[in-house]
């Protein structure tokens, strides 16, 4: 009985670890379901050996490495991409999914070798239960240069969203390949973490090759706000080389969001606080990128956290390497080097990890071949105490060949809000309208404001109202006193730092009107 006790004790304290939750509840399981491998299969990764049959019977449907997928909020499937086409839980591209990245006449077995690492991410909208904003771009997308480079790292952070009510609950594209971006950035590492207030989003990308700059968006109710852009930490610099395009490194947040990792084939590898309430990144520190075991073209291939965030775990395809953060992160011990394996290297390679909803780590591998994902069993256990084992998880498949070289990119689904934090409720980042009485208005525009902005307004002649403008701590940051005998005024925002702020108009009678106003330099 003991026994069991400690089983179940364990049980809980994962989920704790993978929720990082004040509450748990079982409306945030849109991370539940995989779709992976080709024949593409569906896998239930909550179960502790994940269950997975085959989903889709074609021949022509595959999975690349640009692998995305999304259920709904009870853990039933919605639909998935393979970077090129969306397809609902049918195998069938839904409603005006086809070419999302207006490759429109190409082949697959042209566009599959120009995929990226974390080329495609899918965020429910808040308080939405069909609506899915799609984050994607792809290596071919040569649109634009990069330091006189023009090839697969220039491309494009676009947008489509899918409403899975449409087309009698087939779902639909009803908007697709809106620009968020123009400006070319490196590929891979665009990932996701929920805000403080365990409702809206921050999406991060970051910038070119040989800078450190980061986009940031947030995804509410109201909609995408950014991006917002930061410089922080060393530049990310990656290997221009074609073969090395694809593997150009991951980035990933710990499971509470406190943290977040990112690494590229060459260069340092990164480690950065994070704030859920403003999107800021803060106290960084660098680990060594050992890529010393493999060939002088690949470095950091992909990294993921333990559930705890103690452990980050690097692969370099011929190496994984875990590095405890709260001991001697300038350190790390390599679990695995693979030139000195029996096994076909070609098969071996240990490609992307993906920390899944059960607690464990599984890891693609990067040229297929073999029916199966590496996997680490305990991953908030040191050295080889976490149990790696190579190819312990096995993929059902209907023939004798799996591509396994693809993990979907998936971020902590099931993060609730921060307790305790400065922006733990709704009211931090949508203040609501608390009256709008008729002859009592107020808007500010241009909003978003780069600047300057304007608040117009209307009150009651010869009265006066306030303007109060607070940051995301709740902090007054400017206040005015507005005349009833004018029915605009400048406001001075040039000083202010990039953000969301929020204001509120207050009227002689009481009345308020309040709102968000976004900041960009």
């Amino acid at each position: 009985m003991r026994l069991v006790y400690k089983h179940l004790i364990n049980a809980a304290l994962i989920l704790v670890l993978l929720t990082g939750v004040n509450k748990l509840t079982a409306q945030d399981r849109y991370g539940d379901k995989w779709v992976v491998s080709a024949p593409v299969v569906k896998a239930d990764a909550t179960q502790a050996a994940f269950s997975n049959t085959v989903m889709c019977t074609t021949d022509t449907l595959e999975i690349g490495i640009s692998n995305a997928c999304i259920s709904d909020a009870n853990g039933n499937l919605q639909f998935f991409s393979n970077g090129v086409n969306l397809y609902n839980s049918h195998c069938q591209i839904i409603k005006n999914g086809a070419d999302i990245n207006n490759f429109a006449g190409t082949s697959w077995e042209t566009l599959k070798y120009d995929q990226t690492i974390q080329g495609t991410l899918i965020i429910p909208q808040p308080d939405s239960k069909s609506l899915y904003w799609v984050f994607h771009f792809f290596a071919l997308d040569t649109s634009g240069t990069i330091g006189g480079y023009s090839g697969p790292l220039a491309m494009r952070l676009r947008l489509t969203i899918v409403d899975m009510q449409g087309d009698s609950g087939r779902g639909e594209v009803i908007s697709k390949e809106v620009i968020l971006e123009n400006t070319p950035m490196a590929s891979s590492k665009l990932t996701a973490c929920k805000h403080a207030n365990g409702r809206d989003w921050w999406i991060v990308k970051t910038g070119a090759p040989d800078s450190n700059l980061y986009y940031k968006f947030l995804l509410s109710p109201d909609g995408l706000s950014g991006p917002f852009i930061q410089s922080v930490g060393p530049k990310l610099t990656t290997n221009f080389s074609s073969s090395a395009a694809s593997y150009g490194g991951t980035s990933a947040f710990s499971n509470d969001g406190t943290k977040f990792a990112v690494a590229s084939t060459s260069g340092p590898i990164v480690v950065m606080d994070f704030n859920r309430c403003t999107g800021e990144f803060g106290r960084y520190f660098t680990l060594l990128n050992r890529y010393d075991a493999a060939p002088s073209s690949y470095g950091a291939a992909a990294l993921a956290f333990s559930p705890s965030g103690r452990f980050l775990y690097v692969t370099t395809l011929y190496s994984l390497n875990q590095y405890d953060l709260d001991a001697s992160p300038t350190d790390s011990v390599r679990l695995l080097t693979l030139p000195n394996q029996a096994i076909d290297p070609g098969n071996w390679l240990i490609f992307i990890p993906q920390l899944a909803p059960n607690g464990k780590i599984y890891f693609s591998t990067a040229n297929g071949g073999v029916p199966a994902y590496h996997v680490i069993h305990y991953p908030d256990k040191l050295g080889t105490d976490c149990m790696f084992v190579a190819f312990g998880q096995s993929i059902d498949i209907l023939s004798g060949y799996a591509n396994t070289g693809h993990i979907p990119n998936m971020p902590n689904y099931r993060l609730g809000k921060l307790a305790g934090s400065p922006c733990d409720t709704l009211v931090s980042v949508g203040i609501p309208q608390l009256s709008r009485q008729e002859g009592f208005t107020a808007r500010f525009a241009p909003n978003p404001a780069q600047g300057f902005t304007t608040l117009y307004y209307q009150i009651e002649e010869g009265s006066t109202a306030t303007l109060a403008l607070y940051n995301h701590l709740g902090q007054t940051c400017l206040q005015l006193t507005l005349s009833g005998n004018t029915t605009q005024i400048d406001v001075p925002i040039g000083n202010l730092m990039q953000g969301i702020y929020f204001y509120k108009v207050s009227n002689a009678n009481g009345e308020a009107i309040s709102g968000k106003l976004d900041i960009f330099k």
